[in-house]
């Protein structure tokens, strides 16, 4: 029965806090307890049995956390954008990321290196390296306004169990200080911006080489560098001709002409195009930060719930400015158009 259980179903309560713990570094037992059907864990084990019974035999794991196809898709571009781009950043030799066009499998994608010297894994980037697809995961479900769930973590670990038992595998250990690495990287706003542009092109294309991969990175570089360093030159505001300017004092209380209250309508209309796109900018950090936290931030239940009303509660306030603004905009073009 497809689409039933979930590995949290399938954990014991002191396996699943074991893994809440330490989720990176499970990878060797998620592995050792499949390969031995569970038997590592008499509570675990008792669990499956249980769950064979109330299904009539074998049943399927829910791998997609409850997501569409394309949206399983998606994510597991991300998860290989990770990869792919935090290796690149070391200069690690690429030959190719894929993503299958079934992505219900066990194997959702890969990322492949030609290392010829192996030297050079035995640090802290390559193990940094192999945790940053999860990482980057991570931070892409919580972009989609996705608060994530003890099952949700569970199930993270257990996507990962495939790159932390390669590590132990080859380093005898998740070395010291990859996690922390990744999570800077995947926290700079940069290496995300690249990591996102590669997961574009990987999932529409589901195949990139080095080169490919590449010149994703140096696109999203470039134009993150363009919309957030270079400063649009300012227009000034048009200035009242004077030939055409009067005054008219009624009562004491001085009117200006038509034309200066034109003038003044049109640089509140530049003005207020001004704030709308700095809105939409507090709009952009207010996620950005959002994503930040929770990848920092990711072992407690109750600080991703407050990071979710957060960005919800700014999303909210800063449409609410954007209405504001829209709607004064709207009443002043109306009363220049009775003028």
């Amino acid at each position: 029965m497809s689409g039933l259980v979930r590995w949290a179903d399938i954990l014991c309560g002191t396996c699943t806090t074991d893994v809440l713990e330490s989720p990176w570094t499970w990878g060797q037992r998620w592995r050792r307890m499949r390969a031995n059907n569970w038997s590592d864990c008499g509570d675990c084990g008792g669990r499956v049995d249980s769950l064979m019974v109330k299904h009539g035999g074998p049943f399927d794991i829910n791998t997609n956390f409850g997501q569409s196809p394309a949206e399983t898709r998606a994510m597991n571009s991300a998860h290989e954008a990770g990869h792919a781009v935090v290796g690149l950043e070391f200069d690690y030799p690429m030959q190719k990321a894929e993503i299958p066009d079934d992505t219900s499998g066990d194997i959702g994608g890969i990322v492949n290196w030609r290392f010829g010297d192996s030297a050079r894994i035995y640090t802290d980037q390559f193990g940094a390296m192999s945790l940053a697809g999860t990482v980057a995961q991570q931070r892409w479900m919580q972009e989609q306004g996705r608060v994530l769930t003890d099952a949700d973590r569970v199930d993270l670990s257990y996507g990962a169990h495939g790159d932390t038992a390669m590590l132990a595998d080859r380093l005898g250990e998740v070395p010291e200080g990859s996690l922390e690495l990744a999570k800077e990287m995947v926290s700079d706003r940069v290496t995300w911006r690249q990591m996102q542009r590669v997961a574009k092109e990987l999932n529409e294309s589901g195949r990139l080489n080095e080169g490919q991969t590449r010149s994703a990175m140096t696109a999203a570089k470039t134009q993150y560098t363009a919309l957030h360093l270079t400063k649009p030159a300012s227009t000034p505001a048009p200035k009242p001709s004077l030939a055409t300017t009067t005054t008219t004092n009624t009562g004491g209380t001085a009117m200006a002409g038509l034309d200066d209250i034109r003038a003044a309508i049109s640089t509140t209309n530049d003005k207020s195009q001004q704030i709308q796109a700095a809105l939409n900018q507090v709009q952009q950090w207010a996620g950005e930060i959002a994503g930040q936290l929770g990848t920092v931030l990711s072992d407690s239940g109750q600080v991703q719930q407050a990071i979710g009303a957060f960005q919800e509660l700014s999303g909210q306030r800063i449409d609410e400015l954007h209405q504001l603004v829209s709607g004064a905009v709207s009443e002043i073009e109306q009363y220049g158009q009775r003028l």
